[in-house]
């Protein structure tokens, strides 16, 4: 058995071998993109990359643009290289040469437009200089420059340009070197001087040139060399550095010199280089040329018409040639020079040694030249393809060349040798062409192409992409990066495979055997009661463990057996009885997954399936003993086993192919079987009949009964047999029947069992065909015609019925084939008209019309011969004839009659019965429409008389355009147009068998219609949105249709024509695609784009991209049955996404069968006007009466009607009168409350829906003003964080992260060095204490029992878990931290499901476990933050910063004009205007900041703007404080005054009568200070005269941080911009009376002041929100960690059966964003090194509660509770939530995470905070918790079975007893 296993794996191995050799592999860009820049200017082409490794900088040169990215591609900086053009529309400039020039420092940019150059800012990329020279070509031609030594040793420009004739640029000479002198003036840079620094064209050349193309230019061994082709030839020609040589002595380039390049041989040679790379050989191609491995080669790729090749020339031998080149030439006779350059010449000198002249012409030769080509061997030819840029790289031993094509290819090449080179993948970068530069990045391994649209950074692999070991390895698409790492199950390189300098522990791409499970001992396949034993795996490539580390076993998912290696076997256990899967119904067996896995790397590497059979399932010997197992069938006992021995005795036992028995009878051939038919067996319906059947192998036993039995219409029909012969059982007589009337013949199905069950195996299907004379045989011509019923049937005529000869219908008369049949009986012809020309083809219709074609003798049509000729292929035997008719003058009926020849000759047999034929003369006489469009499909009606005349109907304008009749009647046929060309006109014809009528009129052609646009471009998914189409030409259009298509699917709908411009349009529904294909994040997502196209006639013309939403939801009526009480004018209806897809003019409101005239529609509320009076109380849909007899309210939009529920109107008298009656006078001003309190709520709720229409009609009264203002504010921000890129965000260090998120509020905090001289004994203990930390057992119970404990507090629990954070980080042990926190938080799930409760779990951090749970977050997160989320919320704290900080900010109260909180408003308004300061930041005559403040600002505040603009993004622990300086304000030299904090104090007169004094803090406005004014910081000890001195008593405190109500020591009150009142000091009751009346008093002026305010601040800073939200809530940069929970969070829920989904959402929001993110952002803080003021601090809280909202789940009803906060992103919160749900699903639809992959992150960051804390001092913290618990800890350890079981007890006792020990 094993042997035909591996048979197959070798089949099956060479099939995939062969088709990977025959299958060009396609490499998925997606997983080779590491970062990219798109071409922004999609008209205009890229054109070079420069890397500039010392900034980090990338600048791409383009058409008319430079643009300077960072290191991931992301734009910085863009500038115009466009000249100065007289008509700037045709003025095009190519970037031709881009290099940062090293000595200045500066970006040197030259254009194809002028050919000169700009000197430019490396930063700015601002002009810092014109350069006045001509240095490069044309755009249709080529430049290179290069950057090299030259004389003087430093750097040069070295520039070939090809050839302009047109001044001035036909100066540029074609190879020179340009100078980069730093003493030379910057307009003067690049210059080359004509008889030392160029090598120029001779006027003949100039007079008749000729292109060439300059495709690579590099620097090597003190040579420049450039390789071009020319004049259908390749070459490389050089110029020498000359470096030794000092500038002074001006060296020249005579010895410019050119050799010949030729890639291939004979006829296959490639002439023209398109591209070259110089890189060294390698390894192996250096050994296939014996040379070493960093020899240079040449690497360039040859085309050739529109093929390409790629070719490997030697360095050595290019310089081999240049020495021979220039030896011909001084040495001669022969010698060549370049005969077109100007003072070209070879001498006849005889020199000994050639290599001094190779720089040095001596005068002796001047640029010599070469014909005679170095030859290179053709690595590997390309048909069909364009090779445009090369670039090599080496990988270990492996040379990989990256080839991009013209038509936007990257072929990846492996080098073998020096003769042949290997293509294995092709990666498809879009259709832009590769160009030229390309170049790698050797520390990251990734290499960076550039096409004309954009700029791509891949990694040189992507291993990832093979997913098993054949696809990685061995095939002729591997990759020489990638190989195989055995235990961890992957395919990677080999740096990322641990050990893998380990014999098998990394196989390399070329290594055929992969690890395997090559054979399994005993068999890799058991019975599936087989008891649990042990199998032996041998395993191929199965690398030795290390030492301690084991291989175990692994049935699917179940427990891991250990395994016993030797060698290259691994021996472990089979799975017992009752945990292997059941066997499927319909199955034999069942397949388990058997794998080996490794402990070293925690994985299974090596999978093979092993299968558990049932051989009990097989009811039938052949499909038993031919099955793939162990398997023998038992005759008598009649069934299939595993063991034979288990049958009876004497049992006739048939072996299995499969079977490991010995037996003679092996195989299918021995079961007892029916044998094949020998031919067909016949029986007629009805009539008995006996079947014998041929049998082999029949038990050898006379007590058998057989039965046969005939499967007819799936049902048997039996009877019994008898064995006649030792091979032959006979079925008994039988007449068998089936039901079918349309079937002549059916086919049954034959078996043969014996005694009872016991079938005979049939295998080739021993049929019998019962047969029915009289079906399809209804006349005498069929019934006895060969043709429908062959003689073997014996059918005849008997009477009126065709029967069987056997039949009793037969008994009297019978007629048998030969016979002569009654003469033949017409019933119809069709058609049944035709044209007076004939050529009508008619089919004529009856019963006995001749038993063969050749029996009919005539047709007549009247008295005209109607010719039959060539239509015997229509004749159906005795039913039908078919015949030609000719012309016929008259218009009138014809009688038809056929003759038939007779069977004995005598006279032809007549035709009865009556049918005729009618010739007719058809007319047209009018059609429409007259025009249609060129694309054809115009439905033309063409009226007539007889349109429907004859068989053959076409239709034709102007005699060959075809027009397809769709419908023809006797008045009209109607046709569809074909295409044909603008103009053309003609006639209509229509041809009737042949017969020709034509129109009056002509049909003309026009031009086809073009849609130009829509409107609006929005739709709801279910549709039904009238939107405009725009064009022309809609007027000729008939029928069209909006087509709307997305994922494949199409959804259409019928449009209407409204002018000749405009069609109107209904949108389709849409709903299924929503909920069919998409995806699940995707159908979370509110929206979808869908292609938008329109049917028009035969065009189909597409738009862009049309948008769908999803549809509103409109919220029922709250009250009892949903009936609204009305209560005023207005009707108000609330929901979600109300105003998405929909205008108030698209929705209508029905009260009962009356409008309500819809006035409001806002995102989340309606409002309408109903009528009136209460309309009738109908069902607006049903139009019938309610049961409630209230009226409806129905919401109508699109096609759909919603039932929002049924309206009352209400009166003041009525309820009274019901409430009087129904109760007691008792009861009165209870109910009286009730009354006030019900009619107060619903009142609250309709004016929180006024609010809330208040606060979106505002907004979009402001959108204009706060689009400018966002604009001003992001230029704010931008240039704040402008230079993060190189200070970086003033992050917090990792010790005082780690501190803020583990220990803020705590009273401990962890220290950072051990215990000065700690004693011996105290470390043991501590090392016996972290013993018992990193025991599960203990740390289990330890972490319960003090948890369970309500004494302990909830501060010291959070300690606790701190401490016990912060060891197991320093010990490298997060990942068994995760376990410990994982299992108890599964056990308070168990309990919290058990107690009905599970919404509640992680809500607060009142436990250990949950302060656990944060801490691992706030670590887990720490990666993520600092790479992804850090940037987009310290852009929203500035943003929040910069606008608060634009008006005033009262420094006492922490008041603001802008903010978002409702509570840190300012409750007056200030009249305040912007100014600005020019600070000194240096020296009086050193720089000056301009410093914007406002004139109210506070002296304090002033200071503190002031040093946040000269410390501007560092960290706020190293800049100097506010209160340590003063501001000094200078006018002239000798001016300077010192402005004081705070004014004189002044008394005033409280509520008490008691006088108290206030102190006011001085403003700039208060002090006179003028705009621009000139302003200082001096340290406070420097004073000089001051305003205010006598105030210099007031003590020091940075600007806004003045406590509340200040008090001075001398009992002063400080006070801002609001004077304190007596009400200073809000409660919480008085403020929720406040917000209260704000909200709902209808406080008109007090709305008028502060939602402006508040929604300016949320408009400005909304994108900086939107931006944070979409930065937290993105799945490709969630944690693994993240992912790791989430995913424990869906186990649990799936393992307790919860059914609610609301219930895994929240704990995620309870873990996720409220214990990390809600807290981050509102203290940023705690990651910046920053100090946000209150005021700032505020609005971050009112973000972080947005986040809060976003992540509940629950829905949020507003009242009059809610505060304005809350209001104000109401709307928004909404959409958060769309995208919180689509986040969750996406990390649910991750990857499920590997242990290991998990592990490196734990590990990771435990790296972050590595070596922080002090590990002992941390211990003996958490020791003293423990110790002070110690009672506690030792009951619970005790009460544990396990604990005592490891007497962890005594161990936790010994940690005292050491430290007792003296």
């Amino acid at each position: 058995m094993d042997q035909c296993w591996m048979l197959t794996l070798v089949l099956v191995t060479y099939f995939c071998l062969f088709e990977s050799a025959s299958t060009e592999k396609i490499g998925n860009i997606a997983t080779y993109k590491t970062s990219s820049f798109q071409n922004p200017d999609s008209n205009g082409e890229l054109n070079h990359v420069l890397l500039h490794n010392t900034l980090g900088n990338v600048y791409v040169g383009a058409v008319n643009t430079i643009y300077r990215l960072d290191n991931n591609l992301e734009h910085q900086k863009n500038a115009s290289i466009l000249p100065t053009c007289e008509d700037e529309r045709n003025c095009v400039n190519h970037n031709e040469i881009l290099f940062v020039e090293p000595l200045r420092n500066a970006l040197i940019t030259c254009g194809s437009y002028t050919g000169q150059c700009q000197l430019r800012h490396i930063e700015e990329l601002t002009v810092t200089a014109e350069i006045d020279n001509y240095v490069a070509s044309n755009e249709d031609k080529t430049t290179i420059g290069l950057l090299a030594p030259g004389p003087g040793n430093i750097d040069w420009l070295y520039v070939a340009a090809t050839f302009i004739s047109a001044f001035p640029k036909n100066n540029i000479p074609p190879v020179s070197r340009r100078t980069l002198d730093p003493a030379v003036p910057d307009a003067l840079l690049l210059l080359a001087r004509k008889d030392d620094d160029t090598v120029n064209f001779n006027n003949r050349y100039k007079t008749d040139p000729f292109d060439i193309t300059y495709v690579y230019g590099f620097s090597s061994s003190g040579f420049v060399y450039y390789v071009t082709h020319q004049n259908d030839l390749s070459k490389v020609v050089r110029v020498c550095h000359n470096a030794d040589r000092p500038v002074s002595t001006r060296p020249d380039l005579d010895a410019y010199t050119e050799i010949t390049i030729q890639c291939g041989q004979g006829s296959s040679v490639y002439p023209l280089a398109q591209a070259a790379y110089v890189g060294p050989a390698g390894p192996n191609i250096a050994t296939s040329l014996g040379k070493d491995s960093s020899d240079l080669m040449l690497y360039a790729v040859f085309t050739k018409e529109n093929n390409s090749a790629l070719c490997m020339f030697s360095m050595s031998d290019i310089e081999g040639a240049f020495l021979a080149t220039v030896g011909n030439c001084i040495r001669g006779p022969g010698g060549i020079s370049v005969t077109h350059l100007e003072g070209n010449k070879c001498d006849s000198t005889n020199v000994p040694e050639i290599t001094p002249y190779l720089c040095d012409t001596s005068d002796l030769y001047q640029y010599a030249d070469n014909p005679n080509a170095v030859e290179a061997t053709l690595l590997l030819e390309q048909a069909g393809t364009m090779m445009s840029s090369i670039a090599t790289s080496i990988e270990m031993n492996y040379t990989i060349a990256f080839i991009g094509t013209s038509s936007g290819d990257l072929l990846k090449v492996h080098i073998e040798s020096g003769t042949s080179a290997r293509y294995y993948e092709r990666i498809d970068l879009g259709d832009a062409p590769v160009l030229r530069d390309i170049s790698f990045d050797d520390t990251k391994q990734e290499i960076n192409i550039l096409t004309e649209q954009q700029l791509l950074k891949l990694k040189v692999e992507s291993c990832g992409q093979y997913p098993t070991c054949q696809t990685c390895i061995g095939m002729p698409d591997s990759d020489p990066y990638c190989g195989w790492c055995t235990l961890e199950n992957k395919c990677s390189r080999q740096d990322d495979c641990k050990l893998a300098e380990e014999t098998r522990r990394w196989l390399s791409y070329n290594v055929v055997q992969c690890v395997e499970i090559s054979a399994i001992t005993p068999f890799r396949s058991l019975p599936i009661t087989e008891p649990q034993r042990e199998i032996t795996l041998t395993v191929e490539q199965l690398p030795v463990l290390q030492d301690g580390q084991t291989y175990s076993c692994q049935f699917n998912d179940l427990q891991r057996t250990q395994g016993t290696t030797v060698g290259d076997t691994v021996a472990c256990s089979i799975p017992e009885i009752n945990a292997r899967p059941p066997i499927p119904a319909l199955e034999d067996n069942v397949k388990m997954t058997l794998s080996v896995y490794s402990a070293e790397t925690s994985m299974n590497f090596v999978f093979v399936d092993f299968n558990f059979y049932d051989c009990t399932r097989h009811q039938k010997c052949g499909e038993c003993v031919e099955s793939f197992w162990d398997c023998d069938w038992c005759v008598f006992d009649n069934k299939c086993t595993h063991r034979s021995s288990e049958c009876r005795a004497a049992e006739t036992i048939v072996t299995g192919n499969n079977s490991t028995a010995v037996g003679e009878n092996r195989g299918p051939e021995f079961c007892p079987q029916i044998q094949p038919q020998g031919g067909e067996v016949l029986v007629p319906v009805g009539i008995s009949r006996q079947i014998a059947v041929n049998v082999s192998n029949l038990p050898e036993t006379d007590m058998i009964i057989y039965k046969c039995s005939l499967l007819v219409e799936d049902v048997p029909q039996s009877v019994g047999a008898k064995k006649v012969s030792e091979n032959v059982i006979e079925c008994n007589s039988k007449a068998y029947t089936y039901k079918a009337d349309d079937m002549n013949e059916l086919i049954a199905q034959l078996s043969i069992s014996w005694n009872g069950t016991r079938e005979f195996d049939d295998f080739n299907i021993f049929n019998v065909t019962l047969y029915k004379c009289d079906v399809d045989r209804q006349d005498c011509s069929r019934c006895l015609a060969v043709e429908t019923a062959r003689p073997e049937l014996e059918c005849r005529w008997c009477g009126t019925q065709c029967s069987h000869i056997d039949s009793t219908m037969c008994l009297s008369s019978a007629l048998a084939p030969g016979s002569q049949c009654p003469a033949p009986e017409l019933e119809k012809v069709f058609p049944e008209t035709g044209p007076l020309e004939g050529n009508t083809v008619i089919a004529v219709t009856g019963t006995n019309i001749g038993q063969r074609f050749q029996d009919v003798r005539s047709v007549m049509v009247g008295q005209q011969a109607c010719n039959l000729t060539g239509l015997e292929d229509q004749y159906i035997t005795g039913r039908s004839v078919s015949c030609l008719t000719a012309s016929m003058s008259p218009d009138i009926e014809q009688t038809i009659t056929i003759a038939v020849a007779p069977v004995d000759g005598g006279a032809d047999l007549a035709s009865t019965g009556t049918v005729t034929f009618n010739y007719r003369n058809p007319e047209i006489t009018s059609f429409e429409p007259v025009v249609g469009p060129a694309a054809g499909g115009t439905r033309i009606k063409i009226m007539g008389q007889h349109m429907n005349t004859g068989r053959d109907i076409t239709a034709m304008i102007d005699t060959n355009v075809a027009c397809d009749v769709i419908t023809k009647n006797n008045s009209q046929i109607v046709c569809h147009s074909a295409n044909s060309t603008v103009g053309r006109s003609g006639l209509i014809s229509v041809t009737f068998d042949g017969a020709e009528r034509n129109s009056q009129e002509s049909f003309t052609y026009q031009p086809n219609p073009t849609v130009s646009a829509i409107q609006p471009q929005k739709s709801v998914e279910s549709g039904g949105r009238l939107v405009n189409v725009t064009g022309v030409h809609f007027e000729q259009i008939q029928s069209p249709m909006i087509v709307m298509s997305a994922d494949g699917e199409t959804f259409k709908e019928d449009c209407t024509m409204d002018t000749d411009t405009l069609m109107m349009c209904k949108t389709p529904n849409v709903i299924s695609a929503f909920n069919g294909s998409r995806s699940a994040a995707d159908t979370e997502s509110q929206d979808a784009g869908f292609t938008v196209g329109f049917i028009l006639a035969n065009l189909f013309i597409e738009l862009d991209t049309f948008t769908y939403v999803k549809d509103p939801v409109f919220y029922r009526f709250e009250g009892d049955g949903n009936i609204q009480d009305l209560e005023g004018s207005k009707l108000q209806i609330q929901g979600e996404r109300l105003d998405d897809a929909l205008t108030e003019s698209e929705v209508k409101v029905f009260v009962g069968s009356e409008k309500c005239t819809v006035d409001v529609l806002a995102n989340s509320i309606l409002t309408c006007t109903p009528p009136k009076n209460q309309p009738r109380p109908i069902d607006f849909r049903s139009k019938t009466e309610t049961s409630n007899l209230l009226p409806t309210v129905y919401v109508l939009y699109g096609e759909e009607q919603v039932l929002i529920g049924y309206v009352r109107y209400n009166t003041e008298l009525n309820l009274g009168l019901f409430i009087g009656i129904a109760a007691a006078v008792l009861l009165l001003p209870i109910v009286a409350v009730a009354i006030f309190l019900w009619r107060k709520l619903r009142g609250s709720r309709k004016e929180i829906g006024e609010i809330l229409l208040q606060m979106d009609d505002l907004e979009k009264g402001m959108a204009e003003d706060l689009r400018i203002a966002f604009a001003e504010l992001q230029t704010n921000v931008t240039d704040l964080t402008h230079d993060l890129a190189g200070t970086g965000m003033p992050f917090v260090s990792h010790r005082q992260y780690a501190t803020n998120m583990l220990f803020t509020g705590l009273d401990i905090q962890p220290t950072t060095s051990d215990p000065e001289n700690p004693e011996e004994r105290t470390e043991r203990a501590m090392v016996q204490f972290n013993k018992l930390l990193v025991n599960k057992t203990f740390l289990l119970a330890f972490i319960q029992a003090l948890d369970d404990d309500k004494k302990i507090t909830v501060k010291d629990k959070s300690t606790i878990a701190s401490l016990l954070t912060v060891i197991m980080m320093l010990e490298n042990k997060l990942g068994y931290l995760t376990d410990i926190m994982i299992t108890l938080m599964s056990n308070q799930v168990g309990e919290a499901v058990d107690n009905n409760r599970p919404k509640q779990l992680f809500r607060r951090t009142e436990s250990i476990v949950e302060k656990l749970l944060s801490n691992w977050i706030a670590l887990c997160l720490y990666d993520q933050l600092q790479d992804r989320t850090a940037f987009p919320l310290f852009l929203l704290y500035s943003g929040i910063k910069v606008q608060t900080e634009k008006g005033p900010v009262d420094a006492v109260t922490r008041q603001a004009h802008f903010s978002l909180s409702e509570e840190r408003l300012l409750r007056g308004s200030v009249d305040f205007k912007e100014m600005t300061l020019k600070v000194v930041v240096d020296s009086e005559d050193g720089e000056k900041k301009e410093v914007r403040v406002m004139d109210v600002d506070a002296i304090p505040q002033v200071k503190e703007k002031i040093l946040d603009s000269m410390y501007r993004n560092k960290p706020y622990s190293n800049r100097q404080r506010a209160s340590t300086v003063n501001l000094e304000w200078r006018q002239g030299r000798s001016g300077r005054l010192v402005l004081q904090d705070a004014a004189l104090p002044q008394m005033a007169l409280g509520d008490d009568k008691q006088t108290e004094n206030l102190q006011k803090l001085n403003t700039l406005k208060e002090l006179g200070i003028p705009d621009n004014s000139l302003m200082a910081l001096v340290p406070k000890e420097t004073l000089h005269t001051s305003i205010n001195e006598a105030t210099s008593g007031y003590g020091p405190n940075d600007a806004n941080v003045f406590p509340r109500d200040t008090e001075q020591e001398n009992g002063t009150v400080l006070w801002h911009l609001e004077k304190p009142q007596d009400d200073v000091e809000e409660s919480e009751k008085q403020k929720k009376k406040r917000q209260k009346e704000l909200a709902l008093t209808g406080n008109k002026k007090s709305r008028d002041i502060t939602f402006p305010r508040l929604l300016t601040m949320k408009g400005i800073i909304q994108d900086y929100v939107d931006n944070m939200f979409q930065a937290i809530l993105t799945v490709e940069s969630t944690p693994m960690a993240i992912k790791y929970l989430f995913d424990f969070f869906d186990s649990q829920a799936s393992r307790h059966d919860m059914e609610d989904p609301d219930i895994v959402h929240i704990w995620k929001s309870n873990t996720f964003p409220l214990r990390f993110w809600v807290s981050s952002i509102t203290h940023p803080n705690y990651i910046f090194d920053i100090r946000p003021t209150p005021s700032v601090e505020s609005s971050l809280g009112v973000v972080g509660q947005a986040f809060y909202d976003a992540c509940n789940k629950s829905d949020h009803q507003l009242g009059w509770e809610s505060s304005v906060n809350k209001l104000l992103y109401n709307r928004e919160v909404t959409r958060y939530r769309g995208q919180v749900e689509s986040y969750y699903q996406g990390i649910a639809d991750m990857e499920r995470i590997e242990t290991s992959d998990l592990q490196r992150e734990f590990d990771k960051t435990c790296q972050n905070f590595t070596g922080l804390f002090s590990k002992l001092s941390t211990l003996l913290q958490l020791y003293e918790f423990t110790n002070r618990n110690k009672d506690l800890l030792l009951r619970a350890m005790e009460e544990d079975d396990i604990c005592e079981q490891e007497n962890l007890s005594y161990e936790l006792e010994q940690v005292d007893t050491i430290l007792q020990d003296e």
